[in-house]
């Protein structure tokens, strides 16, 4: 590969809107049950933040393949060490609900070097695993049959 090649994660609204609502409930919760304009609102001065990050994650994680061989992922403001792409085994469609730098439960699993894996949601998966697979050649690719890669 050339030169380096980004691909945006998908954004689950339904996922973003889960999470957001389990933020949201406590000022819900304590203004109706404590009627309490101060304590309602003191929690959403502290959540506010919190909410701008989900946010900023949600629409700034992203995935590198870069010139020099390497998988770089960017979820909000953290960067993951890089991953070889030299070093990867296996991409196979999950639904898994684990912790992850996908915004979406439209996800791939990596398994790369021994016993390591990341679960990522690109938009354009069909292209993302093009891509990795023009790097590395021994790929091996297990996906539903709604992405077609040939």
């Amino acid at each position: 590969m050339s030169k380096s090649k980004t691909f945006h994660s998908k954004v689950s609204r339904g996922l973003m809107s889960f999470v957001l609502v389990l933020l949201v409930m406590p000022i819900t919760l304590v203004f109706l049950i404590e009627k309490s304009y101060a304590e309602a609102g003191l929690l959403l001065v502290l959540i506010i933040p919190i909410v701008f990050f989900i946010v900023h994650l949600f629409f700034n994680t992203q995935y590198t393949i870069t010139s020099k061989g390497k998988l770089e992922i960017r979820a909000g403001l953290y960067n993951f060490r890089p991953i070889d792409i030299s070093s990867i085994h296996s991409i196979s469609s999950s639904t898994s609900l684990i912790s992850s730098p996908a915004t979406s439960l439209d996800r791939l699993e990596i398994r790369y070097g021994k016993l390591r894996r990341v679960l990522v949601s690109p938009q354009d998966k069909e292209g993302f695993i093009k891509a990795l697979t023009k790097v590395n050649k021994r790929i091996e690719v297990f996906i539903n049959s709604d992405t077609s890669i040939q």
